[in-house]
């Protein structure tokens, strides 16, 4: 098999036999060798009849797998792979706000640099909160995790980068992160972004905010970093406090205000502390679900 094509399906119905029809009319330019792997992430309109519906169509060259619940796009990607076989595997999401016609360049990218991961980056059409949200994550990643700081959902990899991304047992997952842990021998190539076809994104700003806080504490050590720089900071200027008051006691014999101040210096030192403390809980917390090895996804059914 050479190429894999995975895609996440979340209440896609209305659009789903365009984004079948063509995916294959530009894979069968490519290859006649693929396959188009769909997981269904628990979707609650009609996604999954219209998925068997163009399985019985296209028998031999779909796939189709049905998830328990929804536990999110990056998930059902990861559950996807599973059941590739591809010498080279290619992710896209439903929304054809990447056009299946753009997987050329990819493949183009790929054959001209010989690289093990090319992602498809373009200007994308997001609300400005969604925007701001990814950017943010994004720079935190590049600037104290020395991270990529740059992804896509739409990229293409080799086989062998998916049989060790698999392995992994977490169950929070980030592709991009796992991608970038297993190679350095990534490019880019630039694609458009269009409007989304039809619906919503299931991304709203409450979702997304949840994301990225789950993100932040499984993939980044930057809120104990933080925490880290902060304490350092506040004790040197506490020292420098605690020296002048010193100072004016012993040299100048001007009486310092006690109760106030030290009211004040308990209640803020407390609350710094308790804020260190939930951090670490946290990264405790997610430590103990990994010793648990939950599954980051559960299969109800599956049309191979």
């Amino acid at each position: 098999m050479k190429y894999s094509v995975v895609i996440p399906v979340f209440n896609s119905a209305s659009i789903l036999e365009e984004l079948n029809e063509r995916l294959i009319n530009t894979l069968q330019k490519e290859s006649n060798s693929f396959e188009i792997v769909y997981v269904d992430d628990d979707s609650t309109d009609e996604s999954w009849d219209t998925l068997l519906r163009l399985k019985e169509k296209h028998e031999h060259e779909l796939k189709l797998v049905r998830l328990a619940k929804n536990y999110g796009q990056h998930s059902a990607t990861f559950c996807g792979l599973k059941f590739t076989t591809g010498s080279f595997i290619i992710t896209i999401d439903d929304d054809l706000q990447n056009a299946p016609e753009d997987i050329s360049l990819l493949i183009k990218k790929q054959q001209e640099t010989k690289a093990e991961l090319v992602y498809g980056i373009g200007k994308k059409q997001h609300s400005k909160f969604r925007k701001a949200a990814s950017a943010a994550w994004k720079q935190s990643s590049k600037t104290m995790e020395k991270g990529l700081g740059e992804g896509s959902s739409f990229r293409l990899f080799s086989g062998e980068l998916k049989d060790k991304m698999v392995m992994h047992q977490q169950s929070i997952i980030f592709l991009d992160e796992l991608l970038f842990w297993y190679t350095g021998n990534i490019q880019f190539v630039e694609v458009p972004h269009y409007p989304r076809k039809d619906g919503r994104s299931g991304y709203t700003p409450l979702r997304l905010l949840k994301f990225i806080i789950k993100l932040t504490f499984n993939y980044s050590t930057v809120p104990l970093k933080l925490m880290t720089i902060f304490g350092a900071v506040l004790s040197f200027c506490s020292f420098l406090l605690g020296m002048w008051f010193l100072i004016r006691k012993l040299f100048f014999d001007v009486s310092v205000p006690g109760f106030t101040a030290t009211i004040v210096a308990i209640l803020f030192s407390t609350s710094i502390i308790l804020i260190g403390i939930g951090i670490i809980g946290k990264y405790l917390s997610n430590i103990m679900k990994l010793l648990n090895n939950r599954p980051s996804f559960s299969i109800q059914e599956t049309k191979l």
